[in-house]
């Protein structure tokens, strides 16, 4: 079934990827950021956590997490996304252990994977081009849905009230290139998150002091904006404020449960099942 977001998507990145995210030394960088770790602190995965990426884009945090051990899928709308994140996987094998990443073409609209699956369901800059307040909770509840009782989902979007937001929509081509989008705030994104059904909901932003220095010329001076994230660390209703990027987590209701999914068998599910196998041997389908 066609997807109004998907087929936006597909038409701005002209069946091109997005930049390649295979670089070991960013990798390890992005490791170590705010946008992996405050994920990590929360969710407390355990070892060999199953993981989705539904809507991965460049890959990052599925090739981040799996490097640490985690068996992720990344899911894409557009074939030739996925096919730019394989590549990167393959310029890391041999110098990155603990990788188990597969990949599957599908809309976040309507996963094909069975309910109670993941530990872990994330995207970055994928639910904010829902622009109405049905459809996004819609988006965030199958991701809910996908998730075992107990794991988590984790949100991330622009800072749609930063004081430059409408001067980054039209100077940075991120911005220029996408699709239309839902201006964020923390209370509003932490309201949805508890809308579509997740609780202990936490709410934060990544990157205040870099968030000035994106535009033409300060860009320039990036580098005294991220020294300011490591040395100088703001109150979170500033970074909530002044972020580049606002997260939002929560827990889904019930106790965990492990999905015996390895029986399941035809159609999507015998596909999910055969990932998720093929994850816990340790080989890419």
């Amino acid at each position: 079934m066609p997807s109004k977001v998907g087929d936006a998507w597909a038409a701005c990145l002209c069946k091109k990827g997005y930049g390649a995210a295979g670089d070991p030394y960013f990798l390890l960088r992005f490791r170590a950021s705010p946008y992996i770790q405050i994920i990590l602190r929360y969710a407390s995965l355990s070892p060999n956590s199953l993981i989705l990426e539904p809507g991965c884009g460049s890959g990052k945090f599925s090739l981040a997490l799996a490097s640490l051990g985690h068996r992720v899928v990344a899911l894409d709308y557009v074939f030739e996304v996925l096919e730019e994140v394989k590549n990167s996987e393959k310029s890391l094998k041999g110098r990155w252990f603990g990788q188990g990443l597969g990949y599957c073409q599908g809309d976040l609209e309507s996963l094909p994977f069975p309910a109670n699956v993941f530990d872990l369901v994330l995207n970055e800059g994928v639910v904010e081009h829902w622009l109405e307040e049905a459809e996004r909770l819609a988006v965030i509840a199958e991701m809910v849905r996908v998730t075992r009782p107990g794991g988590v989902v984790a949100v991330l979007v622009p800072n749609g009230v930063h004081p430059l937001i409408r001067l980054w929509e039209k100077q940075l081509e991120g911005f220029r290139t996408s699709p239309p989008m839902t201006h964020y705030s923390a209370e509003m994104l932490k309201r949805d998150l508890s809308k579509a059904g997740l609780y202990d909901v936490y709410t934060d932003g990544i990157y205040p002091w870099r968030s000035w220095f994106r535009l033409r010329p300060w860009d320039r001076l990036y580098w005294i904006g991220a020294s300011l994230d490591r040395l100088v660390p703001l109150p979170k209703p500033l970074r909530e404020k002044w972020a580049i990027n606002l997260i939002g987590l929560g827990r889904k209701t019930g106790e965990p449960a492990h999905y015996e999914i390895a029986g399941r068998t035809g159609g999507l599910v015998g596909t999910v099942a055969r990932i998720t196998e093929e994850l816990t041997r340790g080989t890419n389908p």
